[in-house]
């Protein structure tokens, strides 16, 4: 495990790290990932490294890398925005963005991580997600 922050039974979450860009742009530029996602923008490797340093130092959003404990492999990407810990509340998003590792839980073992750590640890009282009917 490389600087895990969230750990759990198959996968941990962990802070993106700008190593990490090359895969993400690649994943968000992908159709297939982003058909239930609000992003329709193409993105760049530049853009994708300014997208990981502004998250990085954001007070009022939390973005993690899932990575798969067994192989260290990273496959997607959780995390809450618009954090206020004032109100108690945040938005979640999530995307496995490795197709390989659609359907195996992963994206439900990130979010019980998450939305746990949210009501426990940051003390919120609502997280909300939007997902299109068909996913």
């Amino acid at each position: 495990m490389q600087n895990p922050y969230l750990i759990g039974r198959t996968i941990y979450l962990r802070p993106p790290e700008v190593e990490d860009a090359p895969t993400m742009a690649t994943w968000f530029n992908d159709a297939d990932v982003t058909r239930t996602l609000r992003y329709y923008q193409p993105t760049s490797l530049a853009r994708e490294k300014e997208f990981l340093a502004q998250v990085n130092r954001s007070e009022t959003e939390l973005a993690l890398a899932i990575v798969v404990r067994e192989t260290d492999q990273l496959i997607g990407v959780a995390g809450l925005r618009e954090i206020s810990i004032r109100h108690r509340h945040a938005s979640f998003g999530i995307s496995i963005g490795e197709k390989s590792q659609w359907g195996k839980g992963y994206a439900t073992e990130a979010t019980q991580l998450l939305v746990r750590h949210a009501f426990q640890k940051l003390n919120l009282n609502r997280v909300q997600l939007e997902a299109y009917e068909f996913n």
